[in-house]
């Protein structure tokens, strides 16, 4: 479980983020703006699957941190290295 702070910083910056499209569209122009806005939406979508799909077979990992411990010990024991 996250603790308080953690979760009041998101919320906070969730709501910042749409207040600053406007600006972000100033400065690169509907075309480039919406490109970004649709890769960006999806790149978001697609890291929800993949991080849904670890926590599915991975339960007992509860944090980015032990996710990527996981992924370098696995890394690690793919390349033959043992912990020192």
């Amino acid at each position: 479980r996250a603790p308080t702070w953690a979760i009041t910083a998101n919320s906070l910056a969730f709501m910042c983020v749409p207040r600053a499209i406007p600006a972000c569209f100033a400065k690169t122009g509907w075309t480039v703006g919406m490109l970004a806005l649709v890769y960006s939406s999806v790149v978001t979508y697609d890291t929800g699957l993949v991080l849904g799909e670890v926590c599915r077979l991975r339960p007992k990992i509860g944090s980015y941190p032990g996710l990527c411990g996981e992924a370098l010990a696995a890394c690690a024991a793919r390349r033959g290295w043992s912990p020192q």
